[in-house]
């Protein structure tokens, strides 16, 4: 198609909007400071659903000296049960230890984190142990 033919598209003013204040800017004079977000969300998108958040820490605050508060923290450390041996790759510095099955594997090999013996590896516990370890925690906390 010949571009002639289409007088629409010399008449069409061009896409988005021009800033005039850039164009008439002299050399070496900054330009001024964008204010709000670069990205917009889409209009046609429904609302992102909100949880309701209490305004409190959980636990209790202790006042020290000089009025300081302090809110004591916990560290928990959770392992589950093994389903089974995988392949993995462990390193001690420049040497690398062997796996359950007796290689030596690198760090982009496609058998890691696969089992050893697909026979044995409980797959159904693995999967109930991922479904329902997040509720599990909620609960005990």
């Amino acid at each position: 198609m010949h571009a002639g033919s289409l007088p629409a598209l010399r008449t069409a003013p061009p896409a988005g909007r021009c800033r005039p204040e850039a164009a008439s800017r002299r050399a070496g004079e900054r330009a001024p400071r964008l204010r709000g977000a670069l990205t917009r969300r889409r209009q046609d998108s429904p609302a992102l659903p909100r949880l309701p958040v209490d305004p409190r820490t959980v636990g209790r605050a202790y006042s020290g000296k000089a009025g300081k508060t302090y809110r004591p923290s916990m560290l928990i450390t959770l392992t589950l049960g093994s389903h089974g041996p995988v392949h993995s790759q462990f390193r001690r510095g420049a040497y690398v230890a062997p796996c359950e099955c007796g290689q030596r594997h690198g760090p982009h090999d496609d058998v890691l984190g696969t089992p050893v013996d697909p026979t044995t590896y409980d797959y159904r516990r693995a999967a109930l142990d991922s479904i329902h370890f997040a509720r599990v925690l909620d609960g005990w906390w």
